[in-house]
């Protein structure tokens, strides 16, 4: 085990892997007599073949031109893994219903498990497996729900000082409870109570109870409030609540323009486990926040930090996307290779050969369910596998697994990162619809970037709530811009001329403010203004990351880094378009062709990023009250 571990963490290159993986088969099947021998032959078949398909090959032969190892493998062995493929599927059209169909399926699982001698057998083990787990999802722990009596009573219970009530309660559960503190008298009144206690006796309620009060921000007492229970709640243990708090904590002191202790509470929430929704933001506030401190060596290591371990986050591009260098080795147009087979974990090519079968004969709907499905499975072959693997998906049409796939691969194997894999990760789908539907007002590679958050480009896309399509309208939304049906909202050419009508005119409603139009896209418009009120700057990245839902900071910060990156791969190729809608004057024309040269984009939305980036910094005043508090940190002063 301990040989497996390291193994996998040192990620031999492949060609040395193969040398050694080879012999290891070779021996490891070495029969050790006549009877052994009659019952080798097929896995030493198999292990031959896997590591004739384990040999590195070209991106663009999966990625362009769909070949796969199924392609490669004798025409008995594809046959016979293509006909139990189409009986899986007829089975799945059927959704149960043809019991013929039901009964053949079952009978060719039956037959399968008996016959795993055969090396052809892996396709009906994993799709019978799959079936089976699909089918029968095992129990899953479910949190206890709280009724609201009960919510109210322990609530009641905290404003009485009895801190242990919650001491065993998920942190969620406890910002559920604190929830039922109606008064702002109360919450203020506990809180006190609490972040004055010497002893870590309430962690988890100090941090749910300052973040209810910054629901009463930004008047004063609130504040100061809350930013002492953070505080004690920083101090009170190494989950996630502490983490939480130390994050918040440090938000509020540079939205106060106090940087004083930034980095270090930084540090502590990049040091916790608990904490890796936060650690991109805690690097970036920590390389601020030392900048503006002088502190130069831990400004370079926060920025490095972002480069390596998280490249692909809109804080690595706020922090370092004006150095050419730290970017450019990003999209440079060496492909890595990839790999048809594995062979550091050979028992989960059944796996990869069903995807290629259920492609093969035309249900690669399915093959990106199994895919999906089994994507833990997947993360645990080599880089070269999983690279493979994802460019199936793209080459079908599939992209969220494409999406989950490449997120976990780029930030294990950074050395995958390239032009040709950024193309894979950030398509171009759809473009020849968005383009048209943009206007003068909007740019399509903006819209193209939302519409990958919002649907992962699946135009069958629909949310719990009832949005719908590319760019996820709601119907009663879509009923005030045009009569249409609910189901038309499914076709890709009617979503995205609403979608875009409706984008267009609210952010005539934000004047132009793209930021604020795309949390308000996924919050709502009352939400955002509201969050306005909260937290008064004009420092649009702090805004973002003092936004209180993670899923609308997620998804702006997640829209301004795909934006990001399509106008870096696509943006000179989009642009010879754009020259066609005639600019008002030539002056116009010269300062656009110039900004274009240098590689800059003269967006609004594009201002998020390069805010972080001006070296422009504007000296706060002795004592800022926190509706006043704006910084620029010089990020972009260092190397």
């Amino acid at each position: 085990m301990q040989n497996q571990r390291m193994f996998k963490k040192t990620e031999l290159p492949l060609s040395t892997a193969l040398a050694f993986v080879s012999l290891s088969a070779i021996v490891g099947i070495l029969p050790s007599s006549e009877t052994q021998a009659s019952r080798a032959r097929p896995r030493t078949i198999a292990a031959s073949e896997n590591v004739r398909l384990a040999l590195p090959r070209e991106l663009s032969e999966a990625a362009e031109a769909g070949k796969m190892g199924l392609d490669f493998e004798p025409a008995h062995a594809r046959q016979k893994a293509m006909t139990f493929a189409s009986t899986y599927v007829q089975y799945r059209r059927q959704g149960g219903r043809n019991q013929r169909a039901v009964a053949q399926f079952q009978r060719d699982c039956d037959a399968a498990g008996k016959d795993q001698q055969d090396p052809t057998a892996g396709v009906a083990t994993f799709l019978c497996l799959h079936d089976q787990e699909r089918r029968h999802k095992p129990d899953q722990t479910q949190s206890v729900r709280r009724t609201k009596a009960e919510r109210k009573d322990v609530a009641g219970q905290l404003v009485d000082e009895h801190w242990e009530a919650v001491q065993d309660i998920p942190y969620q559960s406890v910002v559920g409870i604190v929830g039922s503190i109606k008064t702002q008298a109360d919450l203020i009144k506990t809180g006190k109570a609490l972040s004055s206690k010497s002893e870590c006796v309430g962690a988890k309620a100090a941090t749910a109870i300052a973040y209810k009060l910054e629901e009463h921000f930004p008047e004063q007492e609130s504040v100061d409030v809350a930013r002492a229970l953070y505080k004690y709640a920083s101090g009170c243990g190494t989950d996630f609540a502490s983490a939480k708090a130390s994050y918040r904590l440090a938000l509020l002191d540079v939205w106060r323009n106090e940087c004083d202790r930034v980095p270090e509470l930084m540090t502590k929430v990049e040091q916790n486990p608990e904490a890796g929704q936060f650690t991109s933001r805690a690097k970036y506030w920590r390389a601020y926040c030392s900048e503006i401190l002088g502190q130069k060596d831990s400004s370079r290591d926060a920025r490095e930090s972002l480069l390596v371990q998280h490249p692909m986050t809109f804080h690595n591009l706020a922090a370092n996307g004006n150095h050419a260098k730290s970017i450019d080795w990003i999209t440079r147009e060496t492909a890595p290779p990839i790999a048809f087979r594995s062979l550091i974990r050979p028992d989960l090519n059944g796996l990869i050969r069903s995807i290629e079968t259920l492609i093969k004969v035309g249900s690669s709907d399915l093959a990106a369910e199994l895919a999906d499905r089994a994507i833990p499975k997947i993360q645990q072959t080599e880089p070269e596998v999983r690279l493979y693997i994802a460019a199936l998906m793209h080459k079908s049409n599939h992209a969220l697994a494409k999406f989950k796939i490449m997120t976990a691969l780029f930030h294990d194997a950074p050395r995958t990162v390239s032009g040709p894999t950024m193309r894979l990760y950030f398509p171009l789908w759809f473009f020849d619809l968005v383009q048209p539907q943009a206007g003068e007002e909007l740019d399509p590679l903006l819209v193209t970037a939302l519409i990958r958050q919002e649907s992962a480009f699946n135009i069958h896309a629909q949310s719990r709530v009832g949005a719908r399509g590319l760019m996820q309208l709601m119907p009663a939304t879509a009923r005030m811009l045009a009569p249409v049906r609910k189901n038309k909202l499914f076709d890709p050419k009617t979503n995205i001329a609403l979608g875009t009508q409706y984008l267009r005119k609210r952010l005539a409603q934000y004047n132009g403010d793209v930021e604020l139009t795309l949390a308000a896209y996924n919050a709502g418009f009352s939400r955002v203004d509201e969050w306005k009120r909260r937290y008064p700057t004009d420092n649009r990245i702090l805004f973002i990351d003092l936004i209180p839902f993670k899923e609308t900071r997620d998804y702006v910060s997640s829209i301004l880094r795909n934006y990001y990156w399509y106008t870096k791969l696509y943006g000179a190729e989009v642009s010879v378009h754009q020259e066609a809608r005639q600019p008002a004057s030539m002056d116009e024309v010269g300062a656009t062709t110039e900004a274009l040269q240098k590689g800059v984009d003269l967006s609004s939305v594009y201002q998020a990023i390069t805010r972080a980036q001006s070296g422009l910094v504007r000296q706060p005043a002795a004592a800022v009250a926190p509706a006043e508090a704006s910084l620029e940190a010089p990020l972009g002063t260092t190397n």
